[in-house]
């Protein structure tokens, strides 16, 4: 069972009687660099809205309350953390050009009322950037930067022949006995291995990375 790190959630009259029942516990976030950031804010404007019920009747009410809430929250609702934007605004590209035409309103009231504004001239909140619960540190990163990644497996068979080194490369190695997770390799561009001669099986983390950064640099000649 997994839960946050509220008092309650770790009380020990809970942990035995999770323990008596043969359930384990945690309380550590699950690693999903594609989570929502912002689903705990969806959660708390959900609770604290003065529409929110103090029970509901059935099912078909708690359904039929948060298909309208989600909407709402969608696109009517303004949140401070993302720029005075709707969720939705942000999310189809729309949030510069209103980021832009509010600009042009708030510097059109300045210079109908200037005393109004005491300290400076007023202008809209920033733009949204990226926000991260678990930020990823493979491929989707490297992406973001126009790098190519490259995993380096015991396992893999891929020959490091025909790849292309120029420009941005990130190297993934994995480790020795094991190599690379599942998860981590499907988010490479290519696997490869290095072929090892005699009783050798397989090169430490550091020396792999060596002959390959050698190799990357020799290409780069």
């Amino acid at each position: 069972m997994h839960a946050d790190r509220g008092a309650p959630q770790r009380a020990k009259p809970v942990a035995f009687l999770l323990a008596d029942l043969g359930i384990t516990r945690t309380h550590s976030r699950p690693y999903t660099s594609s989570e929502n950031p912002y689903s705990e804010s969806n959660f708390k404007t959900l609770k604290y809205r003065p529409e929110f019920p103090a029970r509901f009747d059935d099912i078909d009410h708690a359904r039929t309350h948060c298909r309208a809430f989600v909407d709402w929250y969608n696109h009517a609702h303004r949140h401070s953390g993302i720029g005075l934007m709707t969720p939705s605004a942000v999310h189809h590209g729309h949030a510069k050009r209103l980021h832009a035409a509010r600009g042009i309103e708030l510097h059109a009231a300045y210079e109908r009322h200037p005393e109004r504004f005491v300290r400076r001239p007023p202008v809209p909140p920033e733009l949204p950037t990226a926000a991260w619960i678990n930020k990823p540190d493979t491929k989707e990163v490297a992406a973001a930067h126009y790098f190519r990644a490259r995993s380096v497996s015991p396992s893999l068979t891929g020959s490091d022949d025909a790849l292309d080194y120029t420009g941005g490369v990130v190297l993934v190695l994995g480790s020795e006995g094991r190599g690379l997770r599942p998860r981590v390799a499907g988010a490479c561009d290519a696997l490869v291995s290095l072929p090892m001669r005699g009783r050798i099986e397989s090169l430490s983390v550091s020396a792999a990375a060596a002959v390959l950064l050698y190799e990357a640099a020799r290409r780069r000649r």
